[in-house]
């Protein structure tokens, strides 16, 4: 997967997963990542989170502008799929309404479901993800199917 930066063109997840972890905070700090995520898979997106620990804040922009958009390119909600919103869900102190509305935003219904289901399993409180649906900009069938599974 490639990671574009604002200024200094264009980064790879490896080249991030092999960055001393100075310039790994560093770049999260400083720069807004877009990632065309063709090449990424799930292992390597587990390792940049777990890189991306040592603060919530590198953790939150991991989630919205990597993790999301290698969701957005799987058709079905595989195992690591799901291991990686487990995760992200499960993350002590992180905030991840955003999150979800970015999956509901972008990725297939299967994933979308995936993600309904996972939170019905951890018995989630989706009541901020509920107030913030008037955030998309479009209903879908995902929505629909969503708000089926969860209500």
């Amino acid at each position: 997967a490639v990671v574009s930066t604002q200024s200094t063109g264009v980064v790879s997840i490896v080249d991030l997963l092999s960055m001393e972890p100075s310039e790994f905070s560093h770049a999260f700090n400083e720069f807004n990542f877009t990632i065309t995520a063709t090449d990424a898979n799930a292992e390597n997106v587990g390792l940049l989170l777990d890189r991306a620990e040592t603060s919530l804040e590198i953790f939150r922009r991991s989630v919205l502008c990597i993790v999301t958009c290698y969701l957005q390119h799987e058709k079905a909600c595989s195992r690591s799929t799901s291991g990686l919103m487990k995760r992200i869900l499960t993350q002590e102190g992180f905030y991840w309404t955003e999150f979800g509305l970015s999956i509901l935003r972008t990725c297939s219904k299967l994933v979308v479901e995936g993600f309904a289901k996972l939170l019905v399993s951890l018995k989630c409180d989706c009541n901020d993800l509920l107030f913030h649906l008037h955030e998309l900009k479009s209903w879908n069938e995902n929505v629909t199917s969503f708000l089926t599974m969860i209500l």
